[in-house]
């Protein structure tokens, strides 16, 4: 029975070998067989737009969320990138305005403002002492603040000492003839006592003794203090009154610690008084201790003051342009730092690459200037990041699955930050501005987008409150390129439409980055808007309604996530 099978099996395999070589035959006297090729190609990878850490060959579902998972690298126009990487059509890095920067060493600035007031310049500050002990008779004086001009006769003090010396003087006069050395003795002894050289003259003309010693003023100026008082006994070179100068001020302002590196002596600040006057000084004193409690140090400039407007107590907003104390650093935008959590990240432009491509990079910051800040590490001078469009580009490599700020690690749960009540209004009112204005576009209204555009710029201004830390931080880098990709002049519906993809894929991004309580919105997709490149928009209704195309194409698109 073996024997049987294998001579079966031997007599098919020749019955094949034959039939092949005869049908073989067939094939070159006859027609040509038509011969297709089959290649084998690889299985594409999947992964999950709202968890990108997902990932798996073929198609199915996301199994935490539940959606459909799209192609790894959907969002790029090519497939050869590593996952910290994305690139983007020349026309989708027009369309999102990306602009990048060479990284540079130079000095960092940073505008400091700060509260303080007007005080008087203690050089100014001068005592109008009691040349005589005596007890004061009469003062013109009767508070702080009051003027006294350069000269005048302020107070009299009965002073015993005073009519000795005149006495002295007069009978010294007498015995000029004979003894003229005790004239010029007594004469020098009042002009050391502070007796200017007319008040002698005046006494040796008249040849009367006066019984009050009369006290004047050397220099204009206002009454510091309380001056003395009627009745009160002033012992010799106690003061009368203390007068200050107004004719050249300080102006004195509290600096914080951390601010202190900004400033040094030499600088000049701008400041306006009372929210009126502007002036401006030189700070020539910054001073060496620490406030305790306050943790804040005196910065101190001269102000000239001829026609005496600035007086002492007046307060003063001023604003100080500081620049880094220490060499210049390596520094780079502030709109180009993305936050995530304590990180921060930058994309950076690859020079090489054949179309533009961007790599995720995380860097270590320094010292915050007023537009940029201090790279410690992860870049080199030279290399370009992007310092305009860094959302637009983070929004992309998101939704390819790659790399970015919502997932610098491919890995863990969503990270979304803490919102304000104040951040959640205002959000609120951009979304409304954001859909209003796509329904503009839907409509084929371009006077409507234009008023809506119009209002959702308005929307990014003012404050908010009640954010701390990165949340603020990245809350305002939102708003700074949300800002910059929006143009001040009227759009035609033409520039309208195509100024939405940019715009969308932003507010994609910031929709998905903070922990919003009420936010219900369809991100959707239409191929074929564009010029067949594809663009996105958000919509509350699940219902494709397209803005790209309006009424001409209507319902063509899909919805790529729901976000709740």
């Amino acid at each position: 029975m073996k024997k049987m099978k294998r001579i079966q099996i031997i007599g098919l395999v020749v019955v094949s070998v034959l039939l092949g070589g005869f049908g073989g035959l067939a094939l070159r006297t006859g027609e040509q067989l038509e011969v297709h090729e089959y290649h084998h190609e690889e299985e594409q990878t999947y992964t999950c737009s709202m968890h990108p850490q997902i990932r798996q060959q073929g198609e199915g579902q996301c199994p935490i969320c539940g959606m459909d998972l799209v192609p790894v690298g959907a969002m790029s126009s090519s497939t050869d990138i590593q996952l910290d990487q994305i690139s983007m059509t020349a026309e989708a890095k027009a369309l999102a305005q990306v602009q990048t920067i060479a990284v540079r060493y130079r000095s960092l600035g940073k505008t400091l403002q700060l509260a303080g007031s007007i005080t008087v310049n203690s050089d100014q500050v001068q005592v109008v002492p009691a040349l005589f002990a005596g007890r004061v008779e009469s003062i013109v004086l009767s508070q702080e603040g009051d003027e006294v001009r350069a000269g005048q006769r302020i107070a009299r003090l009965y002073a015993p000492e005073w009519i000795a010396a005149q006495q002295e003087l007069l009978e010294a006069k007498k015995a000029q003839a004979s003894q003229p050395q005790w004239l010029e003795a007594a004469t020098q002894k009042l002009i050391n006592l502070g007796v200017s050289a007319s008040r002698v003259a005046e006494v040796l003309e008249k040849e009367k003794i006066s019984q009050n010693w009369e006290v004047t003023v050397p220099s204009s100026g206002v009454v510091l203090g309380a001056p003395a008082r009627i009745g009160e006994y002033l012992e010799e070179g106690q003061p009368v009154v203390t007068l200050a100068s107004l004719d050249n001020m300080w102006v004195e302002l509290e600096a914080f610690a951390q601010d202190l590196p900004w400033v040094r002596v030499g600088d000049t600040l701008a400041f306006s008084v009372e929210g009126a006057a502007q002036y401006q000084a030189m700070i020539h004193e910054v001073d060496p201790l620490v406030e305790g409690r306050a943790r804040t140090a005196t910065l101190r400039g001269t102000v000239l003051n001829p026609s005496t407007n600035l007086r002492p107590g007046m307060l003063v907003s001023a604003r100080v342009n500081g620049t880094q104390e220490e060499e210049a650093s390596l520094v780079i935008p502030k709109s180009a730092v993305l936050w995530t959590g304590t990180r921060s990240v930058v994309w950076l432009e690859e020079p090489f690459a054949t179309e533009p491509t961007f790599s995720f990079r995380e860097v270590t910051l320094g010292e915050a200037g007023e537009d940029g800040y201090v790279v410690l590490d992860g870049l080199r001078e030279g290399e370009r990041v992007v310092a305009q469009g860094a959302f637009a580009v983070d929004a992309t490599a998101q939704l390819a699955g790659h790399r970015s700020m919502m997932q610098p690690d491919l890995g863990g749960t969503d990270f979304r930050y803490a919102i304000s009540t104040s951040l959640e209004l205002k959000f609120a009112e951009l979304l409304e501005s954001y859909l209003q204005y796509t329904q503009a576009l839907v409509q084929g209204n371009s006077e409507q987008a234009n008023a809506y555009l119009l209002s959702f710029r308005s929307g990014l201004g003012g404050e908010v409150s009640g954010l701390e830390g990165v949340a603020a931080q990245a809350w305002e880098n939102y708003r700074q390129s949300l800002l910059s990709a929006l143009p001040e002049e009227e759009q035609s519906l033409e520039t309208a439409r195509a100024l939405l993809d940019p715009l969308s894929k932003q507010m994609y991004a910031l929709t998905k980055s903070f922990d919003w309580s009420a936010v219900e919105v369809y991100y959707q997709y239409c191929p074929m808007a564009l010029e067949d490149q594809g663009a996105y928009w958000l919509s509350r209704d699940k219902e494709i309604r397209n803005p790209y195309f309006g009424d001409a194409m209507l319902t063509c698109g899909e919805v790529r996530e729901y976000i709740k």
